[in-house]
């Protein structure tokens, strides 16, 4: 439940690592989630538009404007869970740039499933390093 609840609460966090199982939880299960809030809002509009005299166009239309908010929620969280992983990967967190392009998305996505690696390059000044030089 943490890892769902840390992609949320770290929405714009685009500084800190997330490890590779925690990661892995809150993508897919928010996911998951995400997925079961759309049949719920598409089943209750419908269910919604049968029982108040409006127009289905109209219905339809709200559905989609909710369910674009509700994505571009969605996909902002996974960005920054996607730069943490990157970075706790022990890679460039420019490389999230390379989602935007559709096949080259494949690059990231596959960067997505490396192990933590812990350096001290500037790429990973987050908690890792700072455990680091505590212990030293």
């Amino acid at each position: 439940m943490y890892a769902l609840g840390e992609y949320w609460t770290q929405m714009f966090d685009y500084t800190d690592r997330t490890e590779r199982k925690p990661f892995w939880i809150g993508y897919l299960g928010n996911g998951v989630l995400v997925g079961v809030i759309y049949i719920f809002l598409s089943f209750i509009i419908g269910a919604v538009t049968g029982f108040v005299d409006a127009d289905e166009n109209t219905m339809e239309a709200i559905v989609i404007i909710v369910l674009i908010i509700l994505y571009l929620i969605y996909w902002i969280a996974g960005l920054a869970a996607r730069t943490r992983r990157l970075r706790d990967a022990g890679f460039n967190p420019w490389w999230i740039l390379l989602s935007f392009i559709p096949i080259a998305s494949v690059v990231v996505f596959i960067m997505l499933f490396f192990p933590t690696k812990v350096t001290t390059t500037q790429y990973n000044a987050g908690q890792h390093f700072q455990d680091v030089v505590k212990e030293k």
